[in-house]
């Protein structure tokens, strides 16, 4: 189908993959572009990201979820055991979580061991906690995994995908996948700016509010002394302070806010609007007897609307 390599981690990390893709966009849930940077440049402090046990499920449970995908599809679910590569640009590389064939397109996998270029749906499983219901909801995905089928599309010739992802263990939600020329070709030029400028060039991209806990990973040692603050470094500085002083505005504005709505409550225990709750008061028990700390009732107020 295309050239192929071993799955192998450090192959990986030779080249941006599926995974990296929205990750490179600022469009991933949890990964940046400045921590892909450091994973390629191999500078990334190597802490483990998430919840190990959930990464575990979710990998145990992928081909069971797949298997079930391609039964609901009348189709047959076909593993990829290597690593795709763009024969022309060898740094765009993906790892499909397997392929989705017809009876006949399975036979001569079977039979000859290789596809031709474009055989098949790509698909890709996701596992998810009832959190994220909403991700799936109306036959969508979310856009981190059309993503990385789209990346996975592009190399292995495929026009069509499917990601399917199990949420909270017991809800099966699939969505296709169509093949976008625009949007994978401004895809592919974004990325290869990052690929190009940055990791090629050693320069890192601009870091996020997200960052915050990654650096504190990355320069944990210090005691390099003192340094001249850049332009950059005082721009930073002043906009931290800015953010400050209007924090500590905001809380003093929110307890005054608080402070209204408890007086407006009185000894009520809920406050309507028209059909909308927007406060109630939950009662909070007190402590065991090694720590008498007294029952208190627990203002809450309503962030979104209909909440």
């Amino acid at each position: 189908m295309t050239a192929e390599e071993p799955r192998e981690v450090e192959v990986r990390d030779r080249g941006v993959g599926g995974s990296d893709v929205a990750a490179i966009l600022g469009l991933h849930p949890h990964r940046t572009p400045y921590e892909v940077y450091l994973e390629k440049v191999g500078e990334h402090p190597g802490e483990n990201r998430g919840n190990a046990e959930a990464m575990f499920w979710g990998t145990r449970l992928e081909p069971v979820v797949a298997h079930v995908i391609a039964e609901r599809r009348e189709r047959v679910y076909a593993t990829v055991p290597l690593t795709w590569v763009d024969p022309d640009e060898r740094w765009r590389r993906v790892n499909p979580d397997g392929l989705l064939l017809t009876e006949e397109d399975a036979a001569a996998l079977h039979a000859v061991g290789s596809l031709e270029h474009g055989t098949g749906e790509v698909l890709e499983v996701k596992t998810t906690s009832g959190w994220r219901a909403k991700d799936w909801a109306d036959g969508e995905a979310p856009v981190a995994a059309v993503l990385q089928c789209l990346w996975a599309m592009d190399i292995g010739g495929q026009r069509s995908g499917v990601v399917g992802g199990l949420i909270g263990g017991q809800r099966l939600r699939v969505a296709e996948v169509e093949y976008d020329e625009a949007l994978v070709t401004e895809v592919r030029e974004r990325v290869a700016v990052f690929w190009f400028e940055h990791v090629l060039e050693r320069r890192p991209p601009p870091v996020t509010a997200v960052d915050v806990g990654l650096l504190r990973r990355v320069y944990r040692t210090g005691g390099q002394g003192i340094r001249e603050a850049t332009p950059e470094a005082i721009e930073a500085f002043e906009d931290y302070r800015t953010w400050q002083g209007r924090c500590a505005q905001a809380r003093a504005e929110q307890e005054y806010a608080r402070a209204r709505l408890m007086a407006e409550l009185g000894d009520h225990d809920e406050l309507w609007d028209g059909e909308r709750r927007i406060a109630h008061y939950t009662v909070i028990p007190g402590g065991h007897v090694e720590y008498e700390r007294p029952e208190r009732r627990q203002l809450y107020v309503a962030r979104t609307e209909g909440s």
